[in-house]
């Protein structure tokens, strides 16, 4: 059987997946880790990334993907991130909140802001040549973030 993994995945854990994160106060991931840029995604079939990819840095994030890509080249990867150029009639203050760290937990920083084309753009030197805007992933159906 294939893999599919929910990486970072917090309390928010997806059936029929491998939900791992780290150990935090509060979180029941199945599978605890250090690191996910040293995780195994070997055989993955799809990787999702909810809400992960903008607490790391920029140069993070490139290791990430180059990760999932080396390990799984046939692995579709699923991200999920607040878009700062799709934010029309957000208000401010959830922008600032956005840019400048929520803090819900010891370590909850966001340490890069994305925009769609910067993505895509990072997406496509890591390897990955089909990339597309997904607004209504099923993945994503059941979630509130």
């Amino acid at each position: 059987m294939a893999r599919k993994i929910n990486i970072a995945c917090g309390d928010r854990l997806l059936e029929g997946f491998e939900n791992v994160d780290g150990e935090r106060p509060g979180m029941n991931p199945e599978i605890i880790i250090g690191n996910a840029l040293e995780y195994d995604y070997k055989g993955a079939e799809l990787v999702y990334a909810g809400h992960f990819i903008d607490r790391l840095t920029i140069d993070d994030v490139k290791k990430f993907f180059q990760k999932v890509r080396s390990d799984a080249p046939e692995a579709e990867l699923i991200i999920s991130v607040p878009a700062v150029d799709r934010a029309n009639g957000v208000p401010f203050w959830w922008l600032q909140i956005i840019i400048f760290g929520w803090r819900r937990w010891p370590g909850d920083h966001y340490l890069s802001v994305w925009r769609a084309k910067d993505l895509d753009a990072e997406l496509r030197a890591a390897g990955f040549t089909r990339t597309q805007e997904w607004p209504d992933c099923p993945y994503l159906a059941d979630r509130v973030d």
